[in-house]
């Protein structure tokens, strides 16, 4: 978890949400409190890292629940923390999941599709979820600045994104007495799958 004052928020009763975001100065795009998915100063930080984002889209220029992408990249202390990990590790790959979907995501048009093992680990993935593999994205606006984006910009190697559990048309999140129906059932064997692929393709050989 790379948000945890953000979930803090999210999870609390409705008025005491309202309460600490005025008192911050976070503007509530969608008033229902279990729906904000910023940082605990309104930064939403899935737009915060350093992959195009100047391109990335900027509706939304003040602290918010959502959207607000900051006044410059890796600006919040929870992005620089993830950056410094990464760049002082030697991982592999790297995932992310979301709340979402059910579709997977593994390439952009800022480094192509050409990354080395990044398809056929989306691929394997994709068969033991049944999530549906996306096509890369194209558009800076939509898919620039998030983590998965620079870590492939950064290091070449797969950069992931996973959004787990079926849309429903709104933000409001899952009720967790359906985790096991909605998200392990189809997702419970994705890590064995990440740890069997690396071992078979990127550390065996």
């Amino acid at each position: 978890m790379v948000d945890p004052d953000g979930v803090y928020i999210a999870q609390l009763p409705q008025d005491d949400g309202e309460k600490l975001a005025e008192r911050r100065g976070i503007t509530l795009i969608n008033e229902d409190i279990r729906c904000y998915k910023a940082n605990g100063v309104g930064v939403d930080l899935n737009r915060q890292y350093p992959a195009l984002w100047a391109l990335k889209e900027n509706e939304i220029n003040y602290p918010a629940s959502e959207r607000y992408k900051g006044k410059k990249p890796a600006s919040e202390p929870e992005v620089t923390a993830v950056i410094k990990l990464c760049q002082k590790s030697t991982f592999l790959f790297g995932i992310s999941f979301h709340s979402k979907g059910e579709i997977i995501f593994w390439a952009d048009s800022n480094t192509g599709p050409d990354i080395k093992y990044a398809k056929p680990l989306a691929q394997a993935l994709s068969k033991v979820s049944t999530y549906a593999l996306m096509p890369p994205s194209q558009d800076p606006e939509y898919f620039a600045a998030g983590f998965e984006n620079w870590f492939r910009q950064d290091f070449l190697k797969p950069g992931i994104l996973v959004e787990l559990t079926p849309g429903n048309d709104t933000c409001v999140p899952h009720d967790m007495k359906n985790f096991y129906a909605l998200v392990w059932d189809k997702a419970q064997t994705m890590v064995a799958e990440m740890m069997q692929f690396a071992y078979d393709n990127m550390i065996k050989r």
